[in-house]
């Protein structure tokens, strides 16, 4: 390999930390402004509104009742409870959702401001999905409101 391919590999190198950085940073700066009190009740409850969720479809069938945006969303949001990213593949086994229809709400709730996508530092295909600021916050509110 030449100096030149070393060099330009190095560069690459070092532009992929910068961006891996400048994400935990961001993540960081994020999970600094969430509120993290209640959150682990609202885990539970998160994970209690995914179970009813589940026990209606193994009741009537899966897929009668269709309600993929707010299968993905509760998914996305246990997995900031959980202080850990999420990848639309995942999204998709977590909901038995086809993969191209979770794409195509995570594009849904995108667009809305909802959430975000972001490429994946370690790997420049694979995207992560999280919520913004205001998708956190609608999201904390809405689980709270359903607990009642």
């Amino acid at each position: 390999m030449s100096s030149r391919e070393t060099q330009a590999l190095d560069e690459a190198k070092a532009a992929g930390l910068e961006q891996e950085v400048k994400r935990l940073s961001e993540r960081l700066q994020r999970l600094e402004e969430t509120p993290r009190i209640g959150a682990a009740p609202r885990l539970g409850r998160v994970q209690d509104l995914i179970q009813r969720q589940r026990a209606r479809d193994a009741l009537f069938g899966p897929g009668l009742f269709g309600d993929p945006t707010w299968d993905i969303l509760l998914e996305i949001y246990r997995a900031e409870l959980e202080c850990r990213t999420t990848f639309p593949r995942e999204l998709g086994r977590a909901t038995g959702h086809p993969q191209t229809s979770v794409l195509r709400w995570v594009s849904r709730l995108e667009a809305a401001g909802i959430v975000f996508r972001e490429n994946d530092g370690a790997s420049s295909w694979r995207v992560r999905v999280a919520l913004t600021p205001d998708g956190l916050a609608a999201m904390q509110e809405a689980v709270d409101l359903l607990s009642r």
